[in-house]
């Protein structure tokens, strides 16, 4: 997956200011057309900010925060990009991902939910070949 430089995000905060569409972003940035659209909504709930620095800083959402946001997607019937705007939360597959697991074996799901960054065969052998 590829990762987009701030300075290409800049100029996406300029043109989506500009009145572009998911369309005309993507074809002026020549990105996918999918990632146009979830930048026009990642946009729109967290600001030009939060946007612009997304991707280069990794943030974790504590349990306690993504029930809340779960629980008003799914139980309240809040859109996505309203759960991101009120949380703080850059990542609309963030929400999504959450609220499969909440549906599926809800709340204590998300107690466990955890993405490991490096497999321990990695950090073995790692030490083991130093």
């Amino acid at each position: 997956m590829p990762r987009y430089d701030v300075d290409l995000r800049r100029l996406a905060v300029s043109l989506m200011e500009g009145g572009a569409g998911k369309v005309a972003l993507a074809r002026a940035l020549a990105i996918p057309p999918g990632t146009a659209k979830n930048w026009m909504l990642t946009y729109g709930a967290v600001g030009a900010e939060r946007f612009i620095e997304m991707g280069s800083t990794h943030r974790a959402h504590d349990y306690e925060t993504k029930l809340a946001a779960v629980r008003d997607h799914v139980d309240g019937g809040l859109p996505r990009r309203e759960v991101m705007a009120g949380y703080g939360i850059t990542s609309a597959s963030c929400v999504g991902a959450w609220s499969k697991l909440y549906r599926e074996g809800g709340a204590e799901a998300l107690s466990v939910f955890r993405q490991p960054l490096v497999s321990q065969n990695s950090i073995r052998s790692f030490h083991t070949s130093a």
